[in-house]
């Protein structure tokens, strides 16, 4: 929250659609950290994937639609995936054979098909 409700300094990566927050690149580091010290014998596999802020270009204009993401992949199928939208306060986790949920709540796909 500290870093949505300040100003924003960022970098262009890549093409001009790509932005990277200098938060982005703290946050990054602050969960690598932490899942290391946790984790110390997590090399090559498991694999945790990291999207420090989902969305980022959301993030530097200041949009609600925003997330941290971290997933955990065995054998290269992901097991374990927690996204939090600390502006909305909804975190939504989902456990490989356990389901998925919304603050704690289950939640499942909609029957909706696309033609």
């Amino acid at each position: 929250m500290k870093g949505f409700s300040s100003a924003k300094r960022f970098e262009i990566k890549g093409d001009a659609s790509v932005l990277v927050a200098k938060f982005d690149q703290r946050l990054e580091k602050v969960l690598i950290g932490k899942l290391q010290e946790k984790f110390l014998a997590h090399n090559d596999d498991p694999i945790w994937i990291i999207d420090p802020i989902n969305e980022t270009t959301n993030f530097v204009h200041g949009l609600l639609f925003i997330a941290i993401s971290v997933a955990l992949a065995i054998n290269k199928q992901l097991v374990i995936d927690v996204t939090y939208n600390s502006v909305l306060e909804h975190l939504y986790s989902a456990v490989l054979g356990k389901g998925a949920f919304k603050n704690g709540r289950p939640i499942k796909c909609s029957q909706q098909i696309d033609d």
